[in-house]
């Protein structure tokens, strides 16, 4: 878990450790940038208040709305989510 009120978070997954069931990114007022495997396989909860939402991966939906996502990537599993008040989420591929 990772918080912080007021800036951005760029994080970096190399690997999706098995034995972890998650992760959670969260700010008040900043951008969140996580890269992830290109074959990453996870479940995702994001969402923002004032801002976008971008993704560079297949997302399986279960719920979307302007401000909010939530779906499975691949086989799913790992639980991802990444919260902002003010600010754009976006999620890359390494």
């Amino acid at each position: 878990y990772l918080h912080t009120t007021s800036g951005d978070i760029r994080a970096e997954l190399k690997v999706i450790d098995k034995d972890v069931s998650g992760m959670s990114l969260s700010t008040v007022s900043g951008d969140i940038t996580l890269y992830l495997p290109e074959d990453a396989s996870f479940d995702l909860d994001v969402s923002t208040v004032s801002g976008e939402i971008n993704t560079g991966f297949k997302v399986l939906i279960d719920s979307v709305s302007k401000r909010k996502l939530q779906g499975e990537v691949g086989t799913g599993g790992f639980i991802i989510e990444l919260k902002t008040t003010s600010g754009d989420i976006s999620l890359r591929k390494l």
